[in-house]
């Protein structure tokens, strides 16, 4: 009796799920097919952000199946972050599997490198994290439902100078185009706003120590840090930061949230600020984020993060669009980089020019989580 009454339940979310995400989409010819290539790093530092996102995809997936006639599948590559291991992955999705659309990477250096394939054969690529801003408005191929590190830089530098009054600051950022991107667009804000920037301090991607760098910091003696890059070495870089009895306050990115970084830096991440795309599964003004959170919650006991709700609005959002738009990965892209109010597990979100837009928070780890900056 109880079996049937989860599975009653389960059956009704499902329902109203996929009944809120198609309010977006016309009816369409639904016995269309759809096949979509999906191109993440699932091995290797970056595979904590693509595992969640993964699962949200395949949750997508199984809705679809469910509730459409039509059914949708996908196919997934390993990038391992490599870009010409990620070159090789579309161009045989495309010749062989015959596949037009994709979602990846979550590289940016990767997406970059993906683009001109995509482009030259007429297919369509949405991107589920790839943040760099050279990629805004790079081409009508693509688009990316989670924001550019653009913002989440500009508003971390307004946020040290305007809520912290840090007058002088550092940035310490890895040598990619993610960390390169970050860098860049807080010291433009930063220095705009009158702040005086002390020094940028590069690293390598893997690094693990930090010592010279820090005595470097700890001489210049900033009022903050502004630290750029991916979870593991930001988390060994405040460890260490902290042992060396430096306290000042550190703004960061989304990736010091992932537990990889976490479970690293330990006491030394408390007090840490990041900015975040607001995401809410409980929001009452978005009826497909709150049904979202609650059939993940059923199905997994776990409340759904960001990057699954991520992973699933990448599917959804590629399916309704042929729904809407036919089996055509030009209209689809061109659908998809500009539309407006789209009610996802994400919340509400509109594009412009393939970039989406959504609003931004701040959040201060405390006690090993993030918790909401009053």
């Amino acid at each position: 009796m109880k079996k049937n009454l989860i599975y009653a339940t389960t059956l009704s979310l499902l329902s109203i799920i996929m009944l809120s995400s198609c309010n977006n989409s016309s009816s369409g010819d639904k016995s269309t097919k759809v096949n979509i290539g999906v191109v993440l790093p699932l091995t290797g530092e970056l595979a904590s952000y693509s595992e969640p996102m993964k699962q949200g995809m395949e949750l997508a997936v199984e809705e679809i199946n469910k509730a459409d006639s039509a059914k949708a599948e996908l196919k997934f590559i390993d990038t391992k972050a490599e870009a010409k291991t990620a070159v090789n992955a579309i161009m045989q999705m495309i010749n062989v599997d015959k596949i037009s659309y994709f979602i990846g990477d979550i590289s940016s250096t990767t997406t970059l490198a993906m683009i001109p394939v995509i482009e030259s054969n007429k297919a369509f690529i949405l991107s589920p994290g790839a943040s760099s801003p050279k990629l805004s408005g790079i081409s009508t191929s693509f688009a990316r439902n989670y924001p550019s590190s653009l913002d989440e830089s500009l508003k971390s530098a307004e946020y040290a100078y305007n809520n912290l009054k840090a007058s002088k600051a550092t940035i310490v950022y890895v040598n990619n185009e993610y960390g390169i991107g970050l860098k860049d667009a807080f010291e433009m804000r930063y220095k705009q706003l009158g702040g005086n920037l002390l020094a940028s301090e590069i690293y390598n991607f893997g690094d693990v120590d930090f010592k010279t760098i820090i005595l470097k910091i700890k001489a210049h003696n900033p009022d903050m840090i502004y630290l750029a890059g991916n979870q593991k070495e930001m988390g060994n870089f405040m460890k260490q930061l902290r042992d060396s009895k430096f306290s000042c306050k550190v703004i960061s990115n989304i990736s010091f949230l992932e537990p990889d970084c976490i479970n690293i830096a330990k006491e030394a991440a408390e007090g840490v600020m990041v900015p975040v795309a607001y995401y809410n599964p409980n929001d009452s003004t978005s009826s497909t984020a709150m049904n979202f959170g609650k059939l993940y919650k059923q199905k997994f006991n776990a409340d759904a993060s960001v990057a699954v709700a991520v992973g699933y609005d990448a599917v959804m959002l590629i399916y309704n669009s042929i729904k809407k738009e036919g089996n055509d990965p030009q209209k689809v892209a061109d659908y998809i980089r500009n539309l407006k109010n789209y009610n996802g597990a994400l919340g509400n979100f509109s594009f412009e020019n393939g970039d989406i837009n959504m609003k931004t928070v701040f959040k201060i780890v405390q006690n090993g989580k993030a918790v909401d900056i009053k």
